[in-house]
């Protein structure tokens, strides 16, 4: 005799995924406007992600990855006054 498990219907198998650490503790509306900044920022719109990660600060002054992404955007705007204000938070 043999016997074959099967999922019941409407049972949905569990996406796998990864848990990204440095975003633990970080409120979800300021990580969702980190993740649209660097959204932007791949689609070359830096004024945009500037805009998306200052957003996300405002959300939680204290979100590094936010920080050094921004200084990564205003050094390709040029701004490097303010690119290094936010690296060095």
């Amino acid at each position: 005799m043999i016997v074959r498990l099967r999922r019941k219907s409407g049972d949905a198998a569990p996406k796998p995924g990864t848990v990204n650490a440095d975003l633990a503790g970080i409120p979800k509306r300021a990580v969702q406007l980190y993740m649209k900044g660097l959204d932007q920022s791949a689609k070359g719109d830096n004024k945009g992600a500037v805009e998306s990660l200052l957003r996300g600060i405002a959300e939680h002054p204290d979100f590094m990855l936010a920080h050094s992404e921004l200084g990564v955007q205003y050094q390709k705007l040029n701004d490097l006054e303010k690119a290094d204000q936010h690296l060095s938070a």
